[in-house]
């Protein structure tokens, strides 16, 4: 029987299919598609080659490699959140020891001027907020902690905290329409 003589870049691309999960009746399928309709390939060839390739190892091995990687890029990109967001704390504080309201009135000035800080914030490209998915919710969590451990407006916030909610929600109603 006659056996035809294979180039490495043949082996090479049903290696490159064996790792992208593909079976032997798969990967002969794919080759033949790809190629002219005379192009003859056996399942105990493909098989021959994995054989003699030690393809499950080496797939495995790419496989961890790939893992292994994709975790360092995850871990950089959450630290990179993370510095993101610390930043913008810091920011944010930093405004709030600025604004040192006396009056409800001047709480509910000083919530509405972060307010448009944190606005002017989501069109810098640097400030964080787009990483996070603009998540406003955590931004006033930040602000309403802040500001409810401060010393004078703290207890403020926690006496009136309906009547304040309700108030900031009308303000910011009229300041936003």
């Amino acid at each position: 029987m006659f056996q035809m003589a294979y180039s490495q870049k043949i082996k090479d691309e049903a290696f490159d299919l064996f790792v992208q999960g593909l079976s032997y009746d798969s990967i002969i399928k794919e080759m033949k598609r790809r190629r002219r309709k005379d192009f003859k390939l056996s399942r105990k060839t493909v098989t021959g080659w994995a054989e003699a390739g030690n393809w499950e190892a080496r797939r495995a091995a790419i496989q961890r490699d790939a893992q292994i990687v994709a975790d360092k890029k995850r871990v950089s990109i959450y630290a990179e959140i993370l510095d993101r967001m610390s930043v913008l704390e810091e920011q944010i504080h930093n405004r709030l020891a600025m604004l040192t309201p006396v009056t409800f009135e001047g709480g509910v000035n000083s919530l509405i001027k972060i307010r448009k800080y944190v606005d002017s914030l989501r069109g810098s490209k640097n400030s964080g907020l787009k990483s996070v998915g603009n998540n406003i919710d955590t931004i006033v969590g930040v602000i309403w902690k802040v500001l409810s451990e401060d010393d004078e407006i703290g207890p403020l916030l926690h006496n009136r905290e309906d009547y304040i909610l309700q108030k900031i929600d009308e303000t910011l109603e009229k300041e936003l329409a």
